[in-house]
């Protein structure tokens, strides 16, 4: 394997952990506000606001720009990667609902309850495994 297949992988692997982790970690802070005054609430805000914008973003571009450098430079198609590719569309799609989940609460009250919040960590919690077995087990 090349050096640079190789800084790819490491690339591609450490960028979709951080997006992984940022999409489980904000449905929790997304709950955390239903509590809307004061010092805890502006810091709450921001750190949803941080963690959304200045760390989970750039995590998922990086991750799909290697992740998009790594089929090119594998050749590496098959009904696996159209399915895990589909998974990673619906990753960025949960992706996507948490931005405007961010910005709903800059603005104005919560969408949902605290509860209901929470549960949004089921997502990633399904399609994370889902990619894993595509890309690790390729059983199509």
């Amino acid at each position: 394997m090349e050096a640079a297949t190789v800084w790819l992988k490491a690339i591609h692997v450490s960028t979709i952990l951080i997006w992984a982790a940022g999409l489980f970690y904000l449905p929790g802070l997304f709950a955390a506000h239903h509590v809307r005054t004061g010092e805890h609430f502006r810091r709450l805000r921001l750190m949803t606001r941080l963690t959304y914008l200045g760390v989970t973003s750039p995590a998922a571009i990086l991750a799909i720009v290697s992740g998009g450098a790594l089929i090119y430079v594998n050749d590496a198609y098959g009904g696996w990667l159209v399915v895990k590719l589909t998974l990673v569309g619906m990753m960025m799609g949960f992706h996507i609902l948490c931005g405007h989940m961010v910005d709903k609460l800059r603005s104005g009250p919560a969408m949902w309850s605290p509860a209901a919040q929470r549960a949004l960590m089921v997502v990633p919690a399904l399609l994370i495994p889902g990619i894993l077995v595509m890309v690790l087990g390729k059983p199509i």
